[in-house]
Parts: C-alpha cells; sequence; structure tokens
C-alpha cells in the first residue's frame, strides 16, 4: 500500500507542477486556487505572493541567484524546495524600508526562480531584493527597530573583497540618507566593529 500511495503522490505531484508550468490546460482551467492547498499538503513550498513594493527580502532572497554567474546554494534548496526557511516581505512581515532606499535592487526574478527548478504559475511574477539590498535591508530594519545588528557582518555576506567593498560604499550612502541621529549612532557602532 505505501508503494501506490508514494506513486499516487509522485502523479498528483507531477500532474500539478504540470499545471503550475501551464503544459495541462484543461485540468487548469478550474483555477489556481487549489494549488498552494494541494501543494502545501504535498510537503512543497508555497510562495508568499510579492509586489515591486512588497517583495522577498533577507536571507532567504539572498540565495536567489542573479542569473549572471554559475550557481550553486545549498540555502536556495532549502528555502525554495524543500521549504525549510520563513519568508520576509517588505512591508508586511519585515519593516517597510523604501523610504530610504526606494527601489533600487527590487527586481523580478520568477524566470530565475523557474530555471532553478521552483515550480511558480505560468505567467506569474515574483519580486525579491538583491543581494546588496537584501543586505541592506537587514541592516536598516535592524536600525528602524532601535537595534544595533550585531548579528550582521559584511564579510560573512560578500564572496570577494570587492563585493564588500561595493557593499560597504552602499551602507555609506545608506547612512547620508538616515536622518535620525540614534539611527545614525548605531549605524556608526556597527560600523566600528566590521
Amino acid at each position: 500500500m505505501a508503494e501506490f500511495t508514494g506513486f499516487l503522490n509522485g502523479v498528483q505531484a507531477a500532474l500539478l507542477l504540470a499545471c503550475v508550468r501551464g503544459e495541462v490546460g484543461g485540468l487548469c482551467q478550474l483555477g489556481l486556487g487549489w494549488v498552494g492547498e494541494v501543494w502545501q499538503t504535498l510537503g512543497m513550498t508555497v510562495l508568499p505572493a510579492t509586489t515591486p513594493e512588497h517583495y522577498l527580502t533577507g536571507t532567504s532572497a539572498m540565495t536567489i541567484p542573479d542569473g549572471e554567474a554559475a550557481f550553486v546554494n545549498w540555502h536556495f534548496v532549502d528555502t525554495f524546495l524543500e521549504g525549510r526557511a520563513s519568508f520576509r516581505i517588505a512591508g508586511r512581515n519585515f519593516p517597510d524600508t523604501s523610504a530610504v532606499l526606494g527601489t533600487a535592487g527590487v527586481r523580478e526574478c520568477a524566470g530565475i526562480l523557474r530555471e532553478s527548478g521552483v515550480p511558480l504559475p505560468a505567467g506569474s511574477t515574483f519580486y525579491a531584493a538583491n543581494r546588496d539590498r537584501a543586505f541592506l535591508d537587514l541592516l536598516l530594519g535592524n536600525l528602524q527597530q532601535g537595534r544595533r545588528p550585531d548579528h550582521l557582518r559584511i564579510d560573512d555576506y560578500s564572496d570577494a573583497e570587492t563585493d564588500a567593498e561595493h557593499l560597504r560604499v552602499e551602507i555609506g550612502r545608506l547612512r547620508e540618507r538616515l536622518e535620525e541621529a540614534a539611527q545614525i549612532r548605531l549605524l556608526d557602532e556597527w560600523l566600528e566593529l566590521q
């Protein structure tokens, strides 16, 4: 019986994946509202809805490939394919940093996710911060909440010294846009620890 159930789950998953990818027309005309429910039943990750204003950020966003370099990241598998991570959505369950950072670094990446094996409904979009923006969001989010982000280390989020230097420049630009003295003080204290 267990073998049959495993086979049936495999068939269900294959049909669902084909529907999500738009490969099975008639089945999917019933609507995709049931997809998330079935997807969770099968133990697959359901991604939150995103927009350019409410995008994925934080460490989960950092694992999305940039589409330019070779990509291997086991965190991506844990996050997007095995559902072992939580999702921070700017302006929903994470501070909105757009008043200071604008829309710089927010990108539509549904194509990259699909190419990396994440099943998204055909024609859907998915917005996420690039690595620099996600880091700046984490940094600024902590400052906005009155916390010094001692858990963040520039070198931990940079693959090379040139990446780290670029991030330091972006942090300098962020500092120039801060208006609250308490946030500037926390940022300066944090920078001394880097």
